[in-house]
């Protein structure tokens, strides 16, 4: 009986220890998504090897995103200048490798179709970098903030919430304005317009206790002289119900930009293929009407692109491709697929190697505001 505990102890003796246990698990620090202005501040242009700078350009929109742990990516646009001096072939190239957060950055592009240079020999590759500076809008002030919300500006619909929070506890001291018994609208017609930038007038004003606004002077905006003037007269003549007095509360005025005229077009014969089977004249049923996107619209830069496709018998088109655009890349695919959606009238035999323009092009100005009914008080 002892030799056998006495072995059972050595066997205990010589065992392996029992195994580590498992390491912790790693602490995840949730960071919240916070509502933050972006302004993208062009850098150095470069074609090629050299640097080249432009005679005119506009400033970028500023966008507004939520934020987390995930930066705001650096944005490259490509393009080259026409012997008129304006670019052409824009486009926006792909971000860098990583994780970072998502912000429209489209009127980026559109910015860069506006820069003009001084006119003499084609330059191609070209490039520009636009980089973003944040702003929480927790920090901003209604200086910042009043223009961004007035102008729609891209990304607002991300931060509504956040931004309009902000904005009224500084708006009539916190309070909403009270009802508006009569309002009185600049003529926007009389303010001479700029090229692909809208100016914005963001005025202060008192409201006395017989509603009657007391005080109109500028606050804030793009310091058009002759805005700010009609805006202030226009809002003189506006009326609230009584009994409500305010302090420095707001409102806005917006003369959007006059249309910048798209690059010239390359005849349309000379995209056609030497076989094609299509006539001259392409009868539509239901004829290509693009939808004009946003960014553009909201600078008036008008566009063109050329599209190339066949018709089938029963009038649908196909091989619906993009043969050329200007100013800038992305302009193609809505025209392409507006032209998919078109109708061509019925044939016999349908037809091959079509090529039709597709207009991007703005409405008569009258001054008023291009996303519709004029801006709201805040």
């Amino acid at each position: 009986m002892l030799p056998l505990f006495l072995s059972l102890i050595a066997q205990a003796a010589s065992a392996p220890p029992p195994p580590a246990p498992p390491p912790a698990p790693p602490v995840v620090t949730m960071v919240a998504a916070r509502a933050h202005l972006i302004d993208f501040v062009p850098g150095e242009i470069r074609c090629g090897s050299r640097a080249v700078s432009p005679i005119a350009s506009v400033r970028p929109f500023t966008v507004g995103a939520t934020l987390g742990t995930d930066p705001v990516a650096p944005v490259d646009i490509a393009f080259s200048i026409d012997a008129d001096g304006r670019p052409t072939g824009v486009a926006q190239l792909p971000r860098p490798a990583g994780r970072f957060a998502y912000l429209d950055a489209s009127d980026l592009e559109v910015v860069t179709t506006l820069l003009r240079f001084v006119s003499g020999g084609p330059i191609a590759g070209c490039r520009v970098t636009f980089s973003p500076r944040e702003t929480a809008v927790a920090e901003a002030s209604i200086e910042r903030l009043a223009p961004f919300i007035a102008l729609n500006s891209p990304g607002l619909a991300l931060i509504r919430r956040d931004a309009l929070a902000r904005l009224r506890m500084a708006d009539c001291g916190g309070q909403r304005p009270p009802r508006f018994l009569l309002r009185g609208y600049p003529d926007l017609a009389r303010v001479r317009p700029r090229r692909g930038e809208p100016d914005v007038s963001i005025i202060a004003y008192d409201i006395d206790a017989q509603g009657v606004p007391v005080r109109l002077r500028p606050l804030a905006g793009t310091g058009n002289v002759e805005l700010d003037a009609s805006a202030i007269d226009a809002f003189a003549k506006s009326r609230f119900v009584p009994g409500g007095a305010r302090l420095r509360c707001t409102a806005p005025a917006i003369r959007w930009p006059a249309p910048s005229d798209a690059p010239s077009a390359p005849p349309v014969a000379s995209f056609r293929p030497k076989d094609a089977t299509c006539p001259q004249t392409i009868v539509w049923e239901r004829a290509p009407t693009p939808s004009y996107p946003t960014a553009y619209r909201r600078r008036a830069v008008e566009g063109w692109a050329i599209i190339g496709f066949d018709i089938a018998p029963w009038g649908a088109t196909g091989n619906v491709r993009v043969l050329a655009s200007a100013p800038s890349v992305s302009l193609g695919e809505p025209a392409r697929r507006s032209v998919a959606s078109a109708r061509a009238a019925t044939s016999t035999t349908g037809a091959r190697g079509c090529v039709t323009r597709v207009l991007f092009r703005m409405a008569a100005d009258d001054g008023a505001a291009s996303d519709g009914e004029p801006p709201a008080p805040f």
